[in-house]
């Protein structure tokens, strides 16, 4: 940041960025009325809220992060803007999706760069794509005894699939609830093949030189909020509540997720609190008492995973 700040006084939430005063977010729900626009407008704002007008050396917008997913128009000289979205290209995607742009002003020598983040809602973990023998299924259209592809081995049946809902109210109290999006090939070449939308917790196989270097083994699960980079992975918040599906196997698993090696539901190591009475006590009668077993990879903590955070593109490498 420059020696002023720009801040959007047209409406929109701070946040959601490392930085309050430099990351602005807002959602267009279809399920809301099919909204279709996100207009604002930069001014330059003192750290005391103070609204000083329009910076006296303009704007500059930088491109949209998924330009088919809508339009950008932009004013240079008041610093407004109006993103139009295309609800068609982002059904299309069968998955939510989120656009950014930078918005920098220049104020005589200094300049203040803002990220603006635009959920793009259609639903959230509902219609993730499991690869199965079969073809890819819808998560939620899978059922106990269908068989799904593993990493390591055969296709391996269902023993039960539970779903965590969060509300939009829990949401909105605690950001760590937050869902994590990581971006079409965000890890490498079609890895994720679409952008997908998992919880902070649930963990992704990472691979490469890098995991080698670092931790002695080849390959290794990070949680996926490890692996933010404010870029392509992103932990982001979004109006319309999450609803976590969970897929229990024989063992721990890797499976994979819109083509991306994620791992299989292990109940020692979530808290399967949150989850239905219904859910739980299916969970336990699948379980039957037994010990569950290790998983299927060495685990990261988060503060190791975020080593690798600099190098999701070599993830597979």
């Amino acid at each position: 940041m420059g020696t002023f700040n720009i801040s959007d006084v047209g409406g929109q939430t701070a946040g959601g960025g490392s930085s309050s005063l430099d990351t602005w977010t807002a959602t267009l729900d279809i399920t809301n009325g099919r909204p279709s626009t996100v207009s604002g407008n930069f001014d330059v704002v003192t750290l005391g809220g103070d609204d000083l007008g329009d910076a006296s050396g303009g704007y500059t917008f930088g491109n949209l992060s998924q330009p088919g997913l809508g339009t950008l128009v932009t004013n240079t000289t008041t610093g407004t803007y109006t993103f139009t979205v295309d609800w068609d290209a982002v059904l299309d995607t069968e998955n939510n999706q989120v656009v950014t742009f930078t918005v920098t002003g220049t104020q005589g020598t200094s300049q203040d760069q803002d990220t603006v983040i635009i959920n793009l809602v259609i639903c959230v973990a509902r219609g993730t794509l499991i690869a199965t023998p079969t073809g890819p299924r819808r998560v939620e259209d899978l059922e106990v005894g269908d068989n799904v592809t593993t990493h390591d081995g055969p296709p391996a049946p269902v023993r039960w699939i539970g779903s965590k809902p969060i509300s939009p109210d829990e949401l909105a109290r605690s950001p760590k609830l937050w869902p994590v999006v990581v971006s079409a090939g965000a890890l490498g070449p079609n890895h994720p093949r679409r952008a997908l939308t998992l919880s902070p917790q649930h963990r992704i196989l990472v691979s490469g030189t890098g995991v080698d270097l670092l931790f002695g083994v080849p390959e290794v699960l990070v949680p996926a909020k490890a692996l933010t980079n404010g870029d392509t992975i992103r932990q982001v918040p979004l109006d319309g509540g999450v609803e976590y599906f969970h897929v229990l196997l024989d063992k721990h698993e890797i499976i994979f997720t819109e083509n991306l090696p994620t791992e299989s539901f292990h109940p020692g190591n979530y808290c399967t609190k949150g989850l239905a009475p219904d859910d739980y006590g299916r969970l336990m009668a699948a379980l039957a008492g037994r010990s569950y077993g290790h998983t299927a990879r060495p685990v990261l903590r988060v503060w190791e995973g975020r080593l690798l955070a600099p190098l999701p593109q070599n993830a597979y490498s």
